[in-house]
């Protein structure tokens, strides 16, 4: 529009025309870019008019100003065919069927790396362009210089002329003025798994994040405003249903990027020591918490590794996290965390620690587990030693080691030895948790199942009903050990002959399984084996 007042001197009179313009016609379409900055940009906006307002902004809050609408990360199909016509790989016409199976697989595997992020894959494009490089060729770069190639634009267009690293590193000195909490809560975040990151973390481990960051993550109103401060520039996510934050993979490697060797050890060990406080001991009724700080944990396994850090925290959050996942029977990831949780306590703790005896049982069951009770029972052994030496003859944690050992002797057909074992540990578990304890249901229902396997069912009924009233009354009706004492009692009804009674507590068991631990884990195909085989008896019976 050649309005007269656009070469006036004053910028007022020229912005004031061309409001006055808008206003008193349709069908515009007006487009701020890089509005980072809504206050100021309000005073450009017509107050009528009947046009169209494009807002383009880092900012999360927009108040009155529009309705915003996110701009996520590009999905695997798109980012390909940007990066591919990008990079000149492809005419702008053309779909991604235009280059090589090969080419496909790389470009996605580029835009994986890059996230999804559309401004990293334009600048990774414009450099393959310049440079001729190709896609095979790029990745190889990136793989071993990825910050240099995140800190570079391409020379030949002024199109955007900053880089994805250098945008941001202008971001985090902003955020280290208006608030050094919200900056240091940037670099938390970056040693974590970027998506899905629990707010719990930072407020139940809080005194583990340092000077700066733990009195903030104290404050309910004070961590608000770090997370505030983070949103302006996009940096974090805040999922408000979830109480999660999301962070940028490529944010995460520009922030360790600044980091000097030490920092970052610092940042790791205290991701880790945050994780491991925030992370509750494992039961059945807090999964959904597990299945939420799972891939944390894992995260902070990797940190330990990396990091090599001897710490106790360190020992207690593996050894956690191995024990929710071997009870979700997932032991080939289990087992490497036990293993290193053990090393870590032994150096840390001593080899006669009551921790270790606790590493090296949760290991030797999961060997159990897993067919490999050679390997398993020594590690048995020796726990039990150590809890008899540092805790007596009568504590709870020796009655553990006792029946864990025991069961490995009963499946190795050496019963005769196990009874006693497991007779001694029932008497130690009565006398100090008390006769009603859901501890005290398992002795009994390991008991019973060894007195089932040398033929005295009458012996081992009572106690089997004992244990199954014992754990509905603590654990509730849908609990999964519930399901196993009706699993079990129904096994002994049906070796004596009494099919019909056993039907329905295997049905029940099998449904509860279904719905707590899912169709395939070994305890739900376990009893559905089992109800198959006694249908099959019943029928075979009735022809």
């Amino acid at each position: 529009m050649a309005l007269p007042e656009r070469e006036a001197q004053e910028q007022a009179v020229a912005v004031a025309a061309v409001k006055g313009w808008l206003e008193g016609n349709t069908d515009w379409l007006l487009i701020f870019d890089n509005a980072d900055d809504l206050p100021m940009v309000s005073e450009f906006l017509p107050s009528g008019g009947k046009g169209h307002l494009i807002l383009t902004s880092r900012a999360q809050v927009t108040g009155k100003v529009g309705r915003r609408v996110e701009i996520k990360k590009m999905t695997p199909e798109e980012g390909s065919l940007f990066l591919l016509r990008r990079s000149k790989s492809i005419a702008k016409e053309d779909s991604v069927e235009a280059v090589s199976k090969e080419d496909r697989a790389l470009a996605r595997d580029i835009c994986d790396k890059m996230d999804g992020l559309p401004l990293a894959l334009d600048q990774a494009g414009a450099y393959m362009e310049e440079t001729s490089s190709s896609l095979a060729g790029y990745l190889d770069l990136y793989r071993t210089h990825s910050m240099k190639l995140l800190q570079h634009r391409g020379g030949v267009l002024a199109d955007h002329p900053d880089p994805v690293a250098q945008t941001w590193a202008l971001s985090f000195e902003k955020i280290e003025e208006a608030n050094p909490a919200a900056a240091h809560l940037l670099d938390f975040c970056s040693f974590l798994h970027p998506d899905g990151i629990p707010e719990e973390i930072l407020t139940e481990g809080a005194d583990q994040l340092g000077p700066v960051l733990a009195p903030v993550a104290e404050d309910p109103f004070a961590l608000n405003e770090a997370i505030a401060e983070a949103l302006k520039f996009s940096l974090l996510h805040r999922n408000r249903e979830t109480n999660t934050l999301d962070i940028h993979r490529l944010v995460q490697s520009v922030l360790q990027s600044a980091m000097d060797e030490t920092i970052k050890g610092q940042w790791a060990e205290r991701v880790v020591r945050a994780v491991d406080q925030a992370l509750p001991d494992v039961e059945f009724s807090n999964w959904p918490q597990w299945d939420r700080l799972l891939s944390q944990a894992q995260s902070c396994a990797k940190l330990i590794e990396k990091w090599n850090l001897e710490l106790e925290e360190a020992g207690g959050l593996l050894n956690k996290t191995g024990f929710y996942l071997k009870q979700r029977a997932r032991y080939e990831e289990a087992e490497p965390l036990y293993q290193r949780s053990l090393v870590i306590r032994e150096k840390v703790l001593g080899d006669r620690h009551p921790d270790v005896a606790v590493a090296l049982n949760n290991l030797a069951q999961l060997l159990a587990d897993t067919n490999r009770l050679q390997e398993a029972e020594p590690l048995m052994r020796r726990a039990l030693e150590i809890d008899e030496a540092s805790l007596g003859e009568d504590h709870p944690n020796v009655a553990i080691r006792l029946n864990n050992l025991a069961q490995l002797l009963a499946d190795t057909n050496r019963r005769k030895e196990a009874e006693p074992l497991m007779r001694r540990a029932l008497e130690i578990d009565e006398a100090s948790l008390g006769e009603d304890h859901p501890i005290v249901a398992i002795r009994l229902n390991n008991l019973a199942q060894l007195l089932n396997d040398t033929n005295r069912r009458k012996e081992a009924e009572p106690l089997m009903r004992r244990a199954l009233e014992i754990d509905t009354a603590s654990l509730g009706e849908d609990h999964p050990i519930v399901a196993r004492d009706l699993n079990n009692l129904a096994q002994l009804l049906n070796d004596t002959n009494r099919r019909k009674e056993a039907e329905p507590l295997m049905r029940r068991a099998l449904e509860i399984f279904q719905e707590s631990l899912g169709e395939d884990h070994p305890s739900t195909q376990t009893v559905r084996g089992n109800l198959d085989r006694l249908l099959a008896d019943l029928k075979s019976r009735k022809t």
